[in-house]
């Protein structure tokens, strides 16, 4: 079981580099304790851990640590940060679970108890050193939870209205933000767990953007994908295309929102891996790229009446 073999780990590795090798195996040694003690479930676990939801909060929470202190979390820290990393994972096995595994009630429900025992696993871990650290972490996991709870909902009523041709690029942008809680609560809590609680708000709108940068790009990754196989999820890339208007809209608003990302980063004591974490994402910002003109190719190749 290796979490590099998802295909967004890919963009992972732009974001983090090699600084995700410090948790890799023991993320890695978690999970499979796990799929020992429930052999059951072992496929699942093999499907559901091999994605990066669990990155993405832990080494922001490494990253919000690091811009306070100069340094990487003390191993005690990590260990209990894990267990904020992994509620992260069994959140985007929940949010995963209703589009890849509708029409398979068998598989949902595997997943659905492969998110809770991972849940409860993480719980474990976050108390398993009775210390104020875990105490600040169960309050930053509960807001992070609901904070994505809300963003999920307000995604799934979108996918309602937008299929019935209601897109509303607002109601869209509100929605992304789903994908910024795991980094904006994840480099809150690291920045909490350094005392850096000052510089807390300069994080909050780094996390924020970041998110909705991820969102965007990832729809656009996507975006060919969903234009072959006739995918009826609308997101700002498919409205753009089917309205005849180019992506300059998006790479125009994220370039944008990484600029400010830049020049908020440089206000804490600490920049370094939060300006190599913003410029991993104007790497993936190419790769999107990439793949919208790819898109674009394609359908003008499309004749007519198809």
């Amino acid at each position: 079981m290796d979490i590099t073999k998802r295909s967004t780990s890919r963009l992972m590795k732009h974001i983090f580099g090699s600084d995700m090798n410090m948790i890799i195996e023991h993320y890695n040694g978690h999970i499979a304790e796990l799929a020992a003690r429930h052999i059951y479930l072992k496929n699942v676990f093999s499907e559901c851990v091999s994605r990066t939801g669990f990155l993405l909060p832990y080494m922001s929470a490494e990253y919000g640590y690091y811009s306070i202190k100069g340094t990487f979390m003390p191993v005690k820290i990590k260990e209990m940060v894990t267990g904020f990393g992994l509620i992260g994972l069994a959140i985007s096995i929940d949010d995963d679970i209703a589009d890849e595994y509708a029409d398979n009630h068998l598989k949902m429900i595997s997943n659905i108890s492969v998110s809770e025992l991972i849940q409860n696993f993480a719980y474990s871990l976050i108390f398993r050193n009775l210390r104020k650290e875990s105490k600040i972490i169960m309050s930053e996991t509960s807001k992070a939870v609901s904070a994505t709870t809300e963003y999920q909902c307000a995604d799934a009523a979108n996918i309602i209205s937008f299929q019935k041709g209601g897109f509303d690029i607002t109601s869209y942008l509100h929605a992304t933000k789903k994908t910024s809680c795991p980094i904006k609560y994840g480099l809150r809590l690291g920045m909490i767990l350094a005392e850096g609680q000052e510089f807390i708000e300069t994080t909050e709108n780094i996390g924020e953007r970041l998110g909705i940068v991820l969102q965007l790009i990832d729809d656009l990754l996507d975006l060919n994908d969903d234009v072959k196989n006739h995918k009826g999820n609308v997101t700002l890339p498919i409205f753009l295309m089917r309205n005849g208007q180019t992506f300059d809209k998006i790479f125009s608003m994220i370039d944008y929102s990484l600029d400010v990302c830049m020049k908020e980063a440089k206000k804490v004591p600490y920049s370094i891996k939060l300006e190599q974490m913003i410029k991993g994402f104007h790497k993936i910002k190419l790769m999107a790229k990439q793949r919208s003109d790819e898109t674009t190719l394609f359908l003008k190749n499309v004749p007519d009446g198809i």
